[in-house]
């Protein structure tokens, strides 16, 4: 009972208006246990407090908290030696399918095109001035048939594929040349001279037209020998990525012998700094492994299929240090598909 009434004295003493009116101290002891004020205290101060609390503990981390690691840096590209030693073996045996008398190529994909114009810089020579011009990348399908014979009548038809992209360039108030360097169109001639004009000439079956199937008759057969003529035919004998590109373009044209590839990729394999840069797919629609050795200027890479060795192709990317400054590293400036067979004299030939 004492503590029943100290209570009802502490209530009483609350307000002045109430100290001086009969209090209803029932109501009012019903009130306080019932506790409406010091729920809504809880209701505010409760969260605010739990919220200091996380603030205090975020403020904690935050102070303590070690820098993150910084993620390790790419595993470098594995090998390409096993998989063109895995080539050589599937293609010892590789044949033309058909017989015929002529090759019938089809090339697909993105080519790059460059004018350059005033004052031809030479950027490996210090503090010579940049080149002025521009690139450009297009699209377009080349279908050729060339004869075993060399003397006979070629043809080539050339069909546009896609939009013509801007790859850059350090002078754009020049206009592009009333010529586009290369037309859409379908010629015929013998030896292959579709543009009799242009110089120089090509030699009909020489043995410096790679395009010309009397060509590869000059071209050694055993690996180290490829390896050998291939510097010597390369402007950069000591640079493994462009010697490695030379026999990469020499497979491209597509008019290589199938009896040649497996020591052809015996050579390549024997190229310092082989890499493989992983799969690619190509414009027809065929995947490959693309192999390549890195260069200042462009990677070459050529591009095979994985399981059997078969050649379906070549992409080309700029280097740390393009031939054209304009150029950004990394640009894809070529990716292109390529299938040979052989087959009968067409009509019209």
């Amino acid at each position: 009972m004492s503590d029943q009434r100290e209570l009802d004295e502490a209530l009483a003493m609350l307000h002045q208006r109430e100290r001086t009116a009969a209090p209803d101290l029932d109501a009012l002891r019903a009130r306080v246990l019932a506790g409406p004020q010091h729920e809504r205290k809880k209701r505010w101060l409760l969260p605010v407090a739990a919220a200091a609390v996380v603030l205090a503990g975020v403020t904690a981390v935050q102070v303590t908290r070690e820098a993150p690691e910084e993620a390790p840096p790419a595993a470098p590209p594995a090998s390409g030696v096993p998989l063109l030693e895995h080539a050589a073996k599937t293609n010892a045996d590789a044949r033309w399918r058909n017989e015929g008398t002529y090759l019938h190529v089809v090339t697909r994909g993105t080519r790059d095109r460059t004018l350059v114009y005033g004052n031809i810089a030479d950027d490996d020579v210090v503090d010579s001035a940049p080149n002025s011009g521009y690139t450009e990348v297009y699209e377009q399908r080349v279908e050729s048939w060339v004869p075993l014979v060399p003397d006979l009548m070629w043809r080539e038809k050339r069909s546009s594929e896609g939009e013509t992209r801007w790859v850059g360039g350090n002078d754009l108030s020049r206009i592009k040349p009333a010529t586009p360097w290369l037309k859409d169109g379908d010629w015929t001639a013998p030896c292959g001279n579709y543009f009799p004009a242009e110089k120089p000439k090509t030699a009909c079956g020489g043995a410096n037209d790679p395009a010309s199937p009397s060509f590869y008759a000059t071209v050694p057969t055993e690996p180290a020998e490829i390896l050998s003529w291939l510097r010597k035919r390369s402007n950069a004998p000591l640079d493994s990525g462009a010697v490695f590109a030379e026999g990469v373009e020499l497979m491209s044209s597509g008019v290589m012998p199938k009896e040649r590839y497996a020591n052809w990729y015996r050579a390549l394999a024997m190229i310092d700094g082989v890499r493989d840069y992983g799969d690619v797919t190509l414009p027809d629609g065929k995947v490959g492994a693309a192999l390549g050795v890195p260069s200042e200027r462009e990677r070459r890479e050529l591009v095979i299929d994985r399981n059997d060795g078969r050649f379906l192709g070549e992409r080309r990317i700029a280097g740390p240090r393009p031939k054209q400054s304009w150029i950004p590293e990394g640009t894809v400036v070529g990716l292109i598909s390529v299938t040979s067979e052989q087959i009968p004299r067409p009509d019209g030939l």
